[in-house]
């Protein structure tokens, strides 16, 4: 219904002949509004969609991230609008300011949003995990393997969905170091295991590889979708 509407032009990328009007994942769901459109619009389409499916849309957790100039962005956050002839947002919905974020599929997304404070809650996790550990004298295997399942996994979809600053990679390498707290130098400990190393968790080494991974994805994409 969406993508067949006529009422709604929601986003119109070069080079991509279907508009962008919605991203939907299991419960979860993104619509993308032009300037010109009305959020009313997109409500009666989703009533009518819930009243033949017997699902339900929780308009009352709608959150809306304003895109576009920063004069654009304050005008929404101020009238609570798309345009002068958008009939307004419902009382509940939440416009997001310049600095805020709001998570979506794991990812914290916003404009000019602090990139520090997503991983805050994280790291707070990794450490209480950690030091829990200690309290049972882990050895050196144990640790390495702890490192993989804590810093490792935890931190490798943020990493993906948002980037890992640098000065946090070089906090949680910290944590790691105090964690291991090994007398056997980095080197060594990041060696592979054929070479008597303990292959232990390299967070700069894995961070590029995620970048590279990331730019290997956008080079294979059709060179009218990267605008090139």
């Amino acid at each position: 219904m969406l993508r067949s509407s006529t009422d709604l032009k929601g986003f119109e990328i070069p080079g991509c002949k279907d508009k962008v009007i919605a991203s939907l994942f299991a419960d979860d769901t993104a619509a993308f509004l032009s300037e010109s459109d009305n959020l009313s619009d997109l409500l009666s389409l989703l009533h009518k969609w819930c009243q033949a499916s017997s699902a339900k849309f929780n308009v009352e957790k709608t959150e809306i991230i304003p895109v576009g100039s920063a004069e654009y962005r304050a005008q929404v956050l101020q009238s609570h609008c798309l345009n002068p002839n958008d009939t307004g947002f419902p009382d509940s919905t939440r416009v997001l300011a310049d600095g805020e974020s709001v998570r979506y599929l794991g990812a914290h997304i916003g404009n000019h949003t602090n990139n520090s404070e997503p991983w805050l809650p994280l790291i707070e996790r990794i450490e209480s995990i950690l030091d829990r550990c200690l309290e049972f004298y882990p050895t050196i295997e144990a640790k390495c393997h702890q490192v993989q399942l804590t810093i490792g996994a935890i931190t490798q979809y943020m990493t993906q969905a948002n980037g890992m600053p640098t000065h946090i990679t070089k906090w949680l390498q910290k944590i790691q170091s105090e964690f291991l707290h090994a007398p056997i130098n980095k080197e060594t400990m990041s060696a592979p295991l054929e070479q008597r190393g303990k292959k232990i968790l390299d967070l700069f080494t894995r961070n590029e590889a995620i970048h590279l991974m990331q730019l290997k994805n956008y080079l294979e994409l059709d060179p009218h979708l990267r605008g090139v």
